[in-house]
Order: C-alpha cells, then structure tokens, then sequence
C-alpha cells in the first residue's frame, strides 16, 4: 500500500447487507484502493465476488499509516461490526456512508442495543454522515421514521440489477426437464436473535422450528392425488448444515439445497417460500410467485412492503394457492408427459 493515498475503508458482516455493497464495489465503482474489515457471512461473499482482498480487522484500522478518506459500512440488526466503524469513524472525523439493505429496524441497526426498547429522543447523532436506501419503499420509511433527510441517498439496488441479468443470462442457456412443482423455502433464523431482544426466543409466538414442523406436517397431509409438490429448504448463512436433519429425514418430497448460490437455486423454483428475507425479494425481481408466511401472531407480521408478496399465515394455502397457478403443469405431470419443460 502506497503511504501518500488516501484510503476507503469496507466493512460488512451480514448476508444481506454484504450482497449490495460487494455489488455497488464490483459494478458501479471497481478500481479504488479499498481496504476491507469483513466478518460473517461477509467474508465469503466479498471473496466470492472480488476475490483476493485486502483486509484487516476493524481494530487495526487506527493503526494503518495511511489516511482514510472515508468508510462505507452495510448495516446489521444484531451484530455490533459495522456500528463499531460507524461510531469509530465519528471520532476520528472520517467521513462514513452505511447503506440499508432491507425493511426492518432501521434506527436500531445504528443505535447501541440498550436502546432498542426505548428509543432516545437525540438518536439520530448516532448516524453516519450519509444514508443509502435502494428503492421507494425504503426511502419513505425513512423519511416516515424521521431520520435526517439531508443526510439520506436512494440509489438503485447493485445486487438486484446484477442478479436479474445473471438469471435472465442462465436462464436462456439452460432448459429443465420436471414435472414436479418445485417450491423453495428460504429458512431464516429467528429464535436466537429474538431470545437477545425481547427475553424470550418464543416472544413472535413461533420460532423457525417451529415452522419446519408445519411445513413437514403440512406437506404430509396435503392429499397428493398424483400431483408431486417438491419442496427444497435453503438455509440462511448463519445456520449450520444438519440443523433441520432431524425434521426431515425420510421425507421424499423435502431436502435441502445443495447450492451455495441462490440463483442456481431459483432457477429450480417454480415459487418461492419465506418470512421476510431478502432473498423473497430477489426472487420477486426475477418473476417468480412469492409468499410470505408468518403464523398467526399478535406480535409479527412480515414487514415487506412489496404488494406482490403474498402474505399467508399457512403453508398449506401455498400449496393450495400454486396449484392454481400452475394448472397446466399439473395436467401434464398427472398424464406422465416428460417433454415438460420449467423454469
């Protein structure tokens, strides 16, 4: 590293947050001299996209010998990363932008978690000098939420407009020879990030193993009548590989995503299935039917704001509600017609 210029600083963490800023790096602004502070799920994206980077730990940072022009931050709900380089940046009096990534918890993503129950009236000294949202939804739940308009950027979404043309890419190259409905459902963890926040991993009145119990029960019951609805579970970055083993073992119709990119495995889906990931989004951009489903709760409901999300309390309506939408598959699949050809 050269000792006469200035430098910008990376940091992410988590999965959703890391898939924008590694897409606005490679795309939209490639050739500066970054340094990177990853953790998480961060590290294998970065690398995955950019290849060999840079990178210190966050603590480090102080102690380079180069001056820092600015630090570009993701944000996360739980983890402490980026809110440590948000607030280290503030004291140096380098200038910081942190971008949005989703829906939820926008001020707690930059507030000390001691406040998350009682937000402080002078919150928003805690924010970094510049804000980036990625599309309308985002921008007037900010501007609704009072944050400091002067300070808020919309841009558009990297990850989306990269993802959408590598799936418009694939898909013209690749033909798929099924007859099943083929549904994803996107797991996301919630117990452990619910048990830190509220007291109680049971405080939304479910956890996710709770709704692997439904889907297997559910998917059980369904009355088949020669229709084969095959459902693959993709795990969050945060989950380990056997966590649903137990659920699922011996179930024809349920197995989990051997692929660690997610564009491979929406190009299998005929529809998509989750809580409030990103990744329901991404698969909304791209075409595909999209559902929601949060159990009854009092305290929950999917903060999506996107209209074309269905937002259900059941699996059993999912399946209810593809097999109208996919009529003619379903005619071809029960006749045994193997020129079929999906997505």
């Amino acid at each position: 590293m050269t000792a006469n210029k200035n430098k910008t600083v990376i940091v992410s963490c988590e999965a959703g947050g890391a898939q924008i800023l590694s897409s606005w790096i490679k795309n939209i602004c490639p050739n500066n001299d970054y340094i990177y502070c990853l953790q998480g799920p961060a590290e294998a994206i970065f690398h995955s996209k950019l290849g060999k980077l840079c990178q210190v730990e966050l603590d480090s940072i102080r102690l380079l010998k180069v001056p820092l022009d600015r630090i570009i931050t993701s944000t996360s709900w739980m983890p402490e990363h980026e809110r440590s380089a948000i607030a280290f940046a503030r004291e140096q009096g380098v200038y910081c932008i942190s971008i949005i990534d989703h829906w939820t918890n926008y001020r707690e993503r930059f507030l000390p978690n001691h406040f998350w129950k009682d937000i402080p009236d002078d919150w928003s000294r805690y924010l970094p000098n510049e804000i980036w949202v990625c599309d309308d939804y985002a921008f007037a739940m900010v501007k609704k939420l009072g944050f400091p308009m002067g300070k808020v950027v919309q841009i558009e979404n990297p990850y989306l407009i990269e993802i959408k043309r590598e799936f418009d890419k694939i898909k013209l190259c690749k033909n798929f020879l099924k007859k099943d409905i083929c549904i994803l459902y996107l797991s996301e963890p919630v117990a452990d990030d619910v048990e830190k926040t509220y007291g109680n991993d049971n405080y939304w009145g479910y956890t996710e193993y709770d709704l692997i119990r439904s889907l297997v029960e559910e998917v059980n019951s369904f009355p088949k009548k020669g229709i084969n609805l095959s459902w693959r579970i993709r795990l969050h970055p945060n989950e380990t590989i056997g966590k649903y083993e137990a659920f699922i073992r011996g179930n024809p119709d349920i197995s989990i995503s051997p692929n660690s990119d997610l564009l491979d495995d929406l190009i299998w889906a005929d529809a998509v299935v989750g809580g409030e990931s990103m990744a329901l989004v991404v698969a909304l951009i791209i075409g595909k039917p999209v559902f929601s489903v949060i159990p009854q709760s009092e305290r929950k409901q999917c903060s999506l704001p996107h209209k074309k999300i269905h937002s259900i309390k059941s699996f059993r309506e999912v399946m209810e509600a593809l097999i109208l939408i996919y009529p003619l598959k379903l005619i071809r699949s029960m006749k045994g017609n193997d020129d079929e050809t999906g997505h």
